[in-house]
């Protein structure tokens, strides 16, 4: 089981500070108005390989021992992942390896071909990705970086409410996208660690929810997947995170597919941003949920942006045609 703190997360935010960018803490007019509550947009969207996750992978990295970095490291990613560690790699001169699975978008795979590290696509899901790149790591002595279970990429994950709460340190609610459930473990934790009223929930979709399950029945919950837009939190509950998520997150919500393309819409209306489904769960539970939020100070965290041209095409058409008289 992971177990990080405060103090790692402070320690991440030094170390990766020169490979990683401070994102902007944006005030969300529309959205404040609309909840009658105090909204602000973390906008990961905006950080190098367009998402939150080469904090975690840059941290991990720079954190190899020298007989690690001889040997090189690998990763199983839906994309984001893949790009952040590719991004570490290269700055950091390491060699690497990213497996994803035959769904990623082709955006994605663009962008980790630019990179330079070695791309290999194998299996439908993450599941089967996985599996096959832990087979090259026994094989070849590689380290194993996992994008969500391993405790220097939560700290680094982390670093993001610590961003954010120095810039606004009365957040009220915090609203984190969850699919591993690395992202998740290191923003609870420090937004409890920095004010422990503070209330987290994770964010997922109907059609990949084993982190509601898991939360509510308290023990790693397989669930059946379904097609999604958010194919970035596509995958099982961590069971390395779980005991983080069980003592500093408060609740699990879920929302609709119909509601994830709404709220990639809404973000391209009203904040004139292009993200990908999974940053836009947060929005959706704004738009649709969380009923008692009256003048509550909201944190939520739009994690990325890479999504495919014809999807977003797809999604304005659709909100278009439903909004037609």
């Amino acid at each position: 089981m992971i177990n990080v703190n405060l103090h790692d997360v402070l320690v991440a935010q030094k170390r990766i500070a020169s490979s990683v960018l401070s994102t902007p803490l944006v005030h969300s007019d529309k959205m404040s108005e609309l909840r009658g509550a105090d909204v602000w947009m973390k906008m990961e969207a905006l950080q190098r390989t367009g998402s939150f996750k080469i904090r975690g992978a840059s941290n991990r990295l720079l954190a190899l021992t020298p007989a690690e970095r001889e040997r090189g490291v690998i990763t199983t990613s839906s994309g984001n992942f893949a790009l952040g560690l590719g991004m570490a790699a290269k700055t950091a001169n390491v060699d690497a390896i990213v497996v994803v699975p035959t769904s990623t978008p082709e955006t994605k795979l663009e962008s980790i071909r630019r990179l330079g590290v070695k791309l290999v696509i194998y299996g439908a899901n993450y599941d089967i990705a996985y599996a096959y790149a832990k087979e090259i790591a026994l094989e070849t002595g590689r380290t194993y970086v996992s994008s969500y279970a391993d405790p220097w990429v939560v700290a680094g994950q982390g670093t993001v409410a610590l961003e954010a709460f120095l810039v606004e340190p009365e957040f009220d609610l915090v609203l984190v996208p969850v699919g591993g459930g690395g992202l998740l473990s290191g923003v609870a934790m420090v937004a409890k660690s920095i004010n422990p009223c503070v209330k987290v929930i994770g964010v997922q979709t109907e059609s990949s929810d084993p982190w509601l399950h898991s939360f509510r029945q308290r023990k790693i919950v397989a669930v059946e997947y379904g097609e999604t837009l958010a194919d970035g939190l596509l995958g099982e509950a961590g069971a390395e995170n779980l005991d983080m998520v069980l003592h500093y997150v408060d609740d699990i919500l879920v929302v609709k597919e119909t509601e994830v393309a709404e709220a990639m819409h809404w973000m391209i209306k009203y904040h004139h941003q292009i993200v990908e489904g999974s940053a836009a769960v947060g929005v959706a539970a704004l738009l649709h949920h969380l009923p008692n939020i009256d003048r509550l100070k909201v944190l939520n965290i739009v994690t990325g942006s890479n999504v495919d041209a014809s999807r977003i095409a797809k999604v304005l058409q659709a909100c278009e045609e439903t909004v037609k008289p």
